[in-house]
């Protein structure tokens, strides 16, 4: 009897051994525990990624190539938008967006083309003002460029123009239209990184620059504007000087 107890024990003992075995090599493969490592890994991922595109956006002020902007299938953008054809440019716009060799000046620039070609399918009733909606979501936080613009002053509706009297210390203003002036596309408010004067600069063209902040547009019945944008981090790069950077090199 007693040898039978001692056999007993051996035997419970051996499946408490196999039991506990199975347990582990079932806890090392749990799919639930490689789920969660495997969102541990996405998210470290994204967060490079995220923390990759931001050093590259604040440092776009440096990287600023304004001979990227006169590329040919940039140039053909900007000739689209100047003949009003927003069908065109929204097309042109996006094959140029897919290219992943453009630089962050040329992207910068297109993300604004692209909410401007828009907002002018809008006004002619192509588009609708959620499509809009869901492209300044895609680019908030995003740097944006927009069309160089007169520098001028005194003017009383200064469309399409970075007038001075429309900066104040860190904040800028700009409105910009189709080319009659009839429907507004965009307001623009800029906080800038540094109080600006360009009373020097008059009869020069400057690029509005910054991170997409915050954004609105009009009611679906409203075609007279489309929009308005802020920006933040703004700055102004002025054409002319950029070109005087490039001969000096």
């Amino acid at each position: 009897m007693i040898i039978n107890n001692q056999i007993i024990m051996k035997i419970i003992n051996y499946l408490i051994l196999i039991t506990g075995l199975c347990f582990f090599v079932f806890s090392c493969s749990n799919p639930e525990d490689n789920s969660e490592s495997n969102k541990k890994t996405d998210t470290s991922e994204v967060n490079k990624a995220k923390t990759t595109q931001n050093s590259i956006s604040e440092d776009l002020e440096g990287k600023f190539q304004v001979q990227d902007l006169f590329e040919n299938e940039i140039s053909d953008v900007i000739n689209a938008l100047a003949m009003e054809d927003f069908s065109l440019a929204l097309k042109k716009t996006e094959k140029c967006l897919s290219d992943k060799n453009i630089s962050e000046t040329q992207k910068a620039a297109l993300r604004y083309m692209h909410i401007y070609s828009v907002a002018g399918l809008v006004t002619e009733k192509k588009m609708t003002h959620d499509d809009l909606n869901k492209i300044l979501t895609s680019y908030k936080g995003q740097y944006l460029i927009t069309q160089n613009l007169e520098i001028t002053k005194g003017i009383s509706m200064p469309f399409n123009q970075l007038q001075v009297e429309k900066i104040n210390g860190k904040k800028l203003e700009a409105t910009c239209s189709n080319n009659a002036g009839v429907n507004i596309h965009c307001f623009i408010n800029v906080n800038m990184k540094n109080a600006l004067n360009l009373d020097k600069q008059l009869g020069k063209h400057g690029y509005i620059c910054g991170k997409l902040k915050t954004f609105k547009t009009s009611e679906n019945d409203v075609f007279s504007w489309i929009c308005e944008i802020e920006l933040d981090e703004g700055f102004v790069k002025i054409l002319e000087d950029e070109y005087e950077k490039i001969d000096e090199k």
